[in-house]
Order: structure tokens, then sequence, then C-alpha cells
């Protein structure tokens, strides 16, 4: 099971999307709210969540002797690297199926940049303000592959009213491709 906050479960979502493809088992994503009566229905199993919500998941699991591994996320090395080089004065597009993530992201865009970008965020089943990224943005990063897909149509599909196609990067993982080796070896899927 991998479990995560209602209020950020598109990090869920993204979490069972690269478990299941890396483990190649069935994930269940189970809201952080509903994990205790999931779990009281449950003969075993094993929690997975983001060591920003391990805490909570610990305390609703434990009594009930599940365990809970936590993995950690991408370290986005060559997405700052990137931000760094921006120009001053160019606008930012943030895509992700996370609201928590575009959050922290916007976050630490400012703290890095302070007001010399303009940044805009969306997920990207919200048609309208991906339109407006990608019809307004010199570079777009994208931190999933639903959010990589969705953006590449909308520029597709934008792409007569372009003057110049935005610069687009696209996130492989969201997990760390080390922290999902490590929970490989702790199921015994190697």
């Amino acid at each position: 099971m991998v479990t995560a906050p209602n209020q950020d479960i598109g990090a869920g979502e993204l979490m069972v999307q690269e478990l299941e493809q890396a483990l190649n088992i069935p994930v269940q994503l189970v809201p952080m709210e509903e994990l205790s009566q999931v779990l009281d229905q449950a003969r075993s199993g094993t929690v997975v969540t983001s060591r920003y919500f391990i805490g909570e998941a610990e305390a609703i699991a434990s009594p009930k002797s599940v365990r809970v591994i936590p993995v950690d996320i991408y370290d986005y090395a060559q997405e700052f690297q990137k931000l760094m080089k921006l120009p001053n004065e160019s606008c930012l597009g943030l895509v992700s199926l996370s609201s928590g993530i575009l959050r922290a992201s916007e976050v630490i865009v400012h703290s890095l940049r302070g007001e010399g970008l303009l940044v805009m965020t969306a997920q990207p089943n919200d048609t309208y303000r991906l339109n407006a990224i990608v019809r307004s943005a010199q570079t777009i990063f994208s931190f999933d592959q639903v959010s990589c897909n969705a953006v590449k149509a909308a520029v597709h599909a934008s792409r007569e009213d372009l003057i110049r196609a935005p610069q687009l990067m696209c996130c492989e993982n969201y997990i760390g491709t080390k922290s999902i080796s490590l929970l490989k070896r702790e199921l015994g899927l190697e």
C-alpha cells in the first residue's frame, strides 16, 4: 500500500505509478485519512510513503503491527542547475499531479531566484492554467510522466499560436532510484 494525505493525493498517485512499474506488483493507494480502517481489514501488508509523511503513517500503522517503509524523492539536481541559468524576467512553468510538489517547488524557486522569475503552476487536468503556461513560459518543468505528456499535448495543440515553443524538462522519476533499489531489497524482490 502507498499512503499520502488527501490534500496531496497526487504525491501518492506518483508513488503508485512508479512503484507498480519498478516492482512489477500491484500497489494500492490509500489516503492517510483512511489508512487505519484499511489496515483493520487487511491481514498483512506493507505501507510505503514519502519521508515527508512517515511520522503520521507510522503513528497509524505501528499499533497494527504493519511495517512502514519511507522512500526518498528524486533530488532534482539537473532541474536546479537549469533553474539557476534561466535569465531574469523569464517565465517558468511548473506542472505536476501533486499540488504539494507545486507548492514546494514554487517556494524553492522564489527562495533561490527571488522575484527574478515569474512562476506559473498547474496540474495536468487544469486545461486553462496548463494552456496559459504553454503560451507564457519559456521553460516548463514537469515533475511526472502524466504531466509531461499533458504539456507535450498542450504545446502540440498550441503550436500554430506560439512564436517559440517552450523548452520542456521532464523529470523521469518522482522516487529516487536508490530508494527504489532499497525498497526492492526490503521487500525481497531482488
